[in-house]
């Protein structure tokens, strides 16, 4: 279980943002990797969206809580030379990942390892290093 929220919270004004897929695969050494993909808020939020604010609050907020859960050290991000939709149908969300981490430590994965051809994106030759954890003691 990973608690994103303690003590009490109203919902009652809440409204879904976005998604995003978070699936753990390998890497070319055998360790596990969760890849982030598919960040994509809805586009009428899009407008209104801080966009360095959402993708580094989802990333520490959310996938690190979940990476830590699941013992993985290492978050990634698939980042295509031709900003592609590996990681979102969302321009400006494309545009600031690509400028904060295409020249981040490239992360190979395992291309025969579990869920490397998750939803037919064949990322494993793509993904750049956002997030690096201690390992668990």
């Amino acid at each position: 279980d990973v608690e994103l929220a303690s003590g009490s919270v109203d919902l009652s004004d809440a409204s879904l943002l976005g998604a995003c897929y978070m699936i753990q695969v390998r890497d070319n050494d055998g360790h596990d990797v969760l890849v982030v993909r598919g960040i994509n808020p809805r586009a009428r939020e899009c407008e209104r969206l801080d966009v360095e604010s959402f993708v580094e609050g989802l990333l520490d907020h959310v996938v690190m809580p979940c990476a830590e859960a699941l013992g993985v050290t290492k978050i990634v991000v698939p980042i295509d030379e031709d900003l592609g939709h590996s990681l979102t149908n969302r321009q400006l969300i494309n545009e600031y990942v690509h400028s904060r981490y295409a020249k981040s430590e490239y992360v190979p994965l395992d291309p025969k390892g579990p869920n490397s051809q998750f939803n037919d994106r064949l990322i494993f030759d793509k993904c750049r290093l956002v997030r690096l954890l201690p390992p668990r003691v």
